[in-house]
């Protein structure tokens, strides 16, 4: 009885180890997330038409929609973009040319905790 209670104990434990050790669902932790990227604003901004500004880049569509303001008070929206367009390094570079924006940034996975 002594027996099986500590090889159920460990099996327990291991399986515990080995789940918390498992990255998240959906990428690794630090890795961009395709498609997405976050957006500050210097001010209130309408994420909406800051988008339709940003429909076009370099004559390539960006698919740039708002998703998700994630803080009013910092002014910072997540947006989704197409990936269409090879180079998103691309869309993070018009968009940081744009005087409405403070910073911008690929979103990434992270880790809970």
């Amino acid at each position: 009885m002594k027996f099986s209670l500590s090889l159920l104990s460990l099996a327990l434990l291991i399986s515990m180890s080995v789940s918390a050790q498992k990255s998240p669902a959906n990428g690794i932790p630090g890795d961009v997330v395709p498609g997405e990227l976050i957006v500050m604003f210097h001010k209130h901004t309408d994420a909406a038409l800051f988008a339709k500004q940003h429909a076009s880049i370099d004559g390539l569509k960006s698919g740039i929609k708002p998703v998700a303001e994630l803080s009013a008070l910092s002014h910072i929206y997540l947006f989704s973009f197409t990936q269409d367009i090879s180079d998103s390094d691309l869309i993070l570079r018009d968009l940081a040319l744009d005087p409405s924006v403070e910073a911008v940034q690929f979103n990434h996975y992270v880790e809970d905790r």
